[in-house]
């Protein structure tokens, strides 16, 4: 059933649906955050555990465990979330540590076809439609693996692109002073500073070359 009444926006990136109300910061740290001040505004003792949980467990994974877009303030609502009855091991054992068997299968594929480009400013990864059908992997579980390549020492730029039946899903991340967003936007998609990502339509070879492309200029080489 598609809804049809009035509709609201909550977020923190600028591109977005236009609804009949919008209640956007985009100096937020995630869509949690700005949840949070709302409520906190509104009656702050309607924040229960289980409520707590919800937005702390948004906070978390939208600053990728506190490591992108994060500063005192978003520590202080972590840890006022964490007074209202948040038990952030458990959080984290539910978000991070429910790994399937066939993730791992499809991290293995993913992993063996990274490619290094440009010095090693440049690391990307592709996933391809017959990767989940070897592994039994489901696509949301390939969310955050262009975290893996981010992670090697060197890598100013990350990327990784995934198809979605006939289109591509291009994941981004990047390190100051390089912009993922920037490189997103190149392609018609958006997001963050470190944090990005676009869908395009075409062959993989034309989405590699313009990739590399917008990396390049984003480089300076």
């Amino acid at each position: 059933m598609n809804w049809e009444g009035p509709a609201v926006r909550i977020d923190h990136h600028e591109e977005g649906l236009v609804n009949d109300l919008t209640i956007q910061d985009t100096a937020a740290a995630s869509t949690g955050s700005i949840l949070l001040d709302f409520i906190r505004a509104w009656d702050q003792s309607a924040v229960d555990a289980d409520i707590a949980t919800c937005l702390y467990t948004a906070i978390l994974t939208d600053t990728n465990s506190f490591n992108i877009r994060t500063d005192s303030g978003v520590f202080q609502d972590a840890a006022w979330l964490v007074q209202k009855g948040v038990d952030p091991v458990r959080v984290a054992g539910f978000v991070y540590r429910r790994r399937t068997e066939a993730y791992m299968r499809l991290l293995g594929r993913a992993l063996s076809r990274l490619s290094f480009e440009m010095d090693g400013a440049f690391a990307f990864m592709v996933l391809r439609r017959e990767d989940f059908q070897a592994t039994g992997a489901r696509g949301h579980e390939a969310e955050n693996l262009v975290e893996f390549p981010f992670s090697v020492e060197g890598v100013m730029i990350a990327a990784k692109v995934q198809q979605d039946r006939d289109r591509w899903r291009i994941s981004l991340r990047s390190k100051d002073p390089f912009s993922a967003e920037r490189i997103a936007k190149a392609f018609g998609g958006g997001g963050h500073m470190n944090a990005a990502g676009a869908v395009v339509s075409g062959e993989l070879s034309d989405v590699i070359v313009r990739l590399r492309a917008e990396v390049k200029k984003e480089l300076g080489i």
